[in-house]
């Protein structure tokens, strides 16, 4: 009869565990309420914008524009499209979560092999403005809008 508890604790403990259950790396973002929002950079020369970018972020999706309107990455997007492909994956690794900063490591696999690994760092300057850092790059200043 022990030999059946036992047994019946191990099936237990073993379909009770996976490794969904790690949350420090998932496919979801998940941003913080105060980064939801439309934000705008832009560099300009008496007048002239020469550089426009804007960030849409939204609680399960970020989204990186260059220019009026052409979309330089949709990551919620890219994650789904990864996670659907047969021979490819998508990770993010949150690396803090908060009121003053949102940092996520993005990894992309091919057949198991990782071929991206890029980290998006926002801090939090105040209720109107954030800096965005994609991987060792310069922050940009960006204004809610």
């Amino acid at each position: 009869m022990k030999k059946y508890y036992l047994l019946l604790l191990c099936a237990v403990l073993f379909l009770s565990c996976s490794k969904d259950d790690d949350s420090a790396s998932n496919s979801v973002l998940n941003p913080p309420e105060w980064l939801y929002g439309n934000w705008k950079h832009e560099k300009s020369i008496d007048g002239y914008v020469y550089s426009s970018m804007s960030i849409e972020v939204s609680s399960d999706n970020i989204k990186l524009i260059s220019g009026s309107s052409t979309s330089v990455l949709d990551i919620g997007n890219h994650i789904r499209n990864m996670q659907n492909d047969p021979n490819g994956s998508a990770s993010i690794e949150e690396l803090a979560n908060n009121e003053e900063s949102y940092e996520f490591t993005l990894r992309i696999f091919v057949q198991e092999a990782e071929v991206q690994r890029t980290t998006y760092r926002f801090v939090r300057d105040d209720g109107e403005s954030i800096m965005f850092y994609q991987g060792s790059s310069t922050g940009l200043e960006f204004f809610k809008i």
